[in-house]
């Protein structure tokens, strides 16, 4: 039997949801979700807090999101969902990496996600950076930017004009970086 497309699989998992919405929406009030960006594409489905699971060509999960609200744009193919965290799985479906930002655009027909406003990030190895906006490209399995960034670890503050994130290797690339190096102690 042929495996679904990624594509159709996610809009599958999304119909699940906004039936199991439905459903809860029956017995309790709604509030109507305005979307961020002005379009004339009307949603063809709007949930509150959300979550969608993205599965890789293998099958496997690739990241999960969760959202406050999601909008789904049929004739666009895109999902723009508001107050966002996403978890990046590695190939053994362990976390490699955790963006919270301010909404994202997730792009059907690539899978890559464009995330904006107050984006913070941190890695289970305990680096954390920050920036107004980047992109997901799921090709690459890269977050990268041409924004500002604020990186720290516990060790060391790093600012930059720009970076790439490569969630396969757990390498950050900061581009016109400026170093700087605790050397104290931290107090008890």
């Amino acid at each position: 039997m042929p495996r679904p497309s990624t594509q159709r699989r996610d809009f599958a998992l999304l119909l699940a949801a906004f039936s199991c919405a439905a459903v809860f929406s029956l017995t309790s009030c709604s509030r109507s979700i305005q979307s961020e960006q002005p379009s004339q594409e009307t949603p063809q489905i709007e949930l509150e807090e959300n979550e969608l699971t993205h599965y890789n060509e293998d099958g496997k999960a690739a990241w999960v999101l969760h959202a406050h609200s999601v909008e789904y744009f049929e004739e666009s193919q895109e999902t723009q969902a508001n107050e966002v965290e996403v978890h990046f799985l590695d190939q053994d479906g362990g976390e490699a990496l955790i963006v919270q930002a301010d909404s994202l655009t997730f792009y059907h027909r690539s899978g890559d996600l464009q995330f904006s406003g107050n984006l913070h990030a941190h890695d289970p190895e305990g680096l954390q950076f920050s920036t107004d906006e980047a992109y997901w490209e799921e090709k690459t399995h890269t977050l990268r930017s041409d924004s500002p960034v604020h990186v720290e670890r516990e060790d060391l503050t790093l600012t930059g004009q720009g970076f790439e994130y490569r969630a396969d290797e757990g390498t950050l690339t900061i581009k016109d970086a400026h170093l700087q190096f605790n050397l104290k102690e931290p107090s008890p």
